[in-house]
């Protein structure tokens, strides 16, 4: 017989004596039909499909459903990153140098700023060095993606110094407008906590992000979906539809909160126009809802002059204060920054269930949620919430970040790190050029297609990850379903993108559309992914015809 393992020096008999046996219920064999049952999930034609099929609903609802396929398929349906479009080399030298910060002699003999780790409690918005470095980015990032549409852009401004002055800029971030976050979807449920109770009404576009109905359920929301539209742009992009909300909102909706995907939005890729972005803020104003707007694609736009998209719904917002002549809410948060546990007297009366925003120290209607998710890597699990100084600090109002102070300083220091090295802008720019040339391939196979099966799609995508393809009028949609299977292709069928109390019109419309990913494949898996698409569709129409 085997000696018995030993735990450092401590005999195995000693601690199986000193921990109390576990009781645990005595497994059954299975009966006859979960034996069947389990025969028939390795038969060749299940095997064949997509694996999330083979499961069960509610594993087949779990977004890694949509990576997890069976050899062979080519997978449309995922929104994730290719694997060569991670940037492995810039995180190991990222976290290169964190290491040297960390043990590094403190008599300034190596030069570490760039690598500066906090390994204790930091403020519940974030490290200074990393809200300050993340804002110094996203001002310039920003900048540059309004440059290609023409507007100007004072590249003369300290974003350091312009808190004092902020009633004469629109476009930059500033770090007292941040939180960090782990991630846009984090982002999204921290805004559910701070601004909502359960049974509030949130908006949502027909179709939408189908995991953030998730989140809302979380949070005990009611969902109710408003029909998407036409934004009447030049590339004549789906989007959000403020017409068809304002309608809802005279015939007396109250919601508390609107979400929207408004730049190259999943699923459809469609991108809302100034004027509707500046009309939907009104609309929150008079009736008292806020905006949350994911804007994680916004960076990841290719399109120049009418292609690319408008200024992000913060700046919109303080545009439109600017020109009703009204002055922005300013202020300093450096004893916040420097204080975990900072907190106003005023909070402090806040921190009941039941409380009330104080409506009249929110001085934003808009919460924009970003994330290094598609700049950088989701493995990160780092984003950011930008939004007005007196809605940040409610947002912050977080009984566990005033515990344990901001969430993820480790990742936001690997991140500080990449934004000092210029790495961050590069691979940005590297992503910008992969994701444009996946997008132009994938509308160009998708059209050449267009003649024999009757579909349509969009245009070229100038931004995001998506396209969204509307199957013809006499495809059946379950025959598709289907025949994809039998082709090894997967998509993401639109029904899935519907969410709450949605218009049935738009639920049906939705339900002959499916959403691609152009991001997650090489070129040649696009191409074949997009004929394989297209054999399963004029199989379909022949057979309702």
């Amino acid at each position: 017989a085997r000696a018995k393992p030993r735990m450092r020096g401590v005999h195995a008999a000693e601690v199986a004596r000193a921990t109390p046996r576990a009781r645990y219920p005595r497994r059954r064999a299975p009966c006859a039909a979960v034996r069947c049952r389990s025969r028939s999930r390795t038969s060749a034609t299940a095997m064949s499909s997509a694996m999330s099929s083979a499961k069960s609903d509610d594993v087949s609802d779990d977004w890694q459903s949509l990576k997890r396929q069976a050899d062979g398929v080519v997978n449309l349906a995922v929104g994730h990153p290719h694997p060569a479009a991670l940037p492995n080399a810039i995180l190991a030298r990222a976290f290169e140098r964190a290491a040297a910060g960390l043990v590094a002699p403190s008599d300034g003999s190596v030069d570490v700023c760039s690598a500066r780790v906090p390994m204790s409690y930091v403020a519940r918005r974030g490290d200074p060095a990393a809200i300050g470095a993340l804002a110094r980015f996203l001002s310039d990032a920003y900048a540059e993606v309004a440059s290609w549409s023409g507007r100007p852009i004072d590249s003369t401004v300290d974003i350091d110094t312009i808190d004092e002055d902020i009633n004469r800029h629109s476009s930059v971030v500033l770090a007292s407008e941040l939180l960090l976050v782990a991630g846009a979807s984090h982002g999204l449920d921290v805004a559910c906590a701070a601004l909502t109770k359960p049974g509030d009404v949130v908006v949502v576009e027909t179709p939408t992000y189908f995991l953030a109905a998730d989140v809302f359920a979380d949070r005990g929301l009611r969902v109710v979906g408003v029909a998407g539209a036409t934004c009447e742009t030049s590339t004549d992009d789906a989007s959000f539809d403020v017409d068809a909300l304002e309608r809802r909102l005279e015939n007396g909706l109250r919601p508390r909160l609107v979400y929207v995907v408004p730049t190259h939005s999943n699923p459809r890729s469609g991108t809302m126009c100034l004027e509707n972005r500046k009309r939907l803020l009104r609309l929150a104003r008079r009736h008292d809802f806020f905006v949350v707007a994911d804007e994680v694609y916004h960076l990841l736009s290719w399109g120049k002059g009418e292609d690319a998209p408008p200024p992000r719904f913060r700046e919109v917002e303080r545009e439109m204060r600017l020109e009703e002549g009204r002055e922005e809410a300013t202020g300093t948060t450096s004893d916040e920054m420097d204080d975990p546990y900072f907190s106003s007297p005023a909070e402090d009366e806040k921190k009941n269930a039941n409380a009330q925003i104080d409506e009249d120290s929110v001085d934003s209607r808009v919460v924009s949620l970003g994330s290094f998710s598609k700049i950088l890597a989701p493995g990160m699990r780092l984003g950011w919430i930008e939004a007005g100084h007196g809605l940040i600090r409610t947002l912050a109002d977080r009984g566990y970040l005033s515990s344990g102070g901001s969430v993820s300083p480790l990742a936001a220091s690997v991140a500080t790190s990449i934004i000092n090295a210029g790495d961050q802008k590069t691979f940005l720019s590297f992503l910008r050029r992969r994701y444009a040339s996946a997008s132009a391939l994938l509308a160009d196979a998708v059209g050449r297609e267009s003649a024999s099966t009757g579909w349509r799609m969009r245009g070229v995508p100038s931004g995001g990850y998506f396209a969204w393809i509307e199957l013809p009028e006499k495809c059946d949609v379950d025959a598709f379903a289907l025949e994809a299977k039998k082709e090894k292709v997967a998509t993401l069928q639109g029904g899935r993108c519907v969410a709450g109390e949605a218009d049935p019109d738009a639920a049906a419309a939705c339900g002959r559309c499916v959403r691609v990913c152009f991001a997650y494949l090489d070129e040649d898996d696009i191409e074949e992914g997009v004929r394989r698409l297209a054999r399963a569709v004029r199989r379909s129409v022949k057979e309702c015809m």
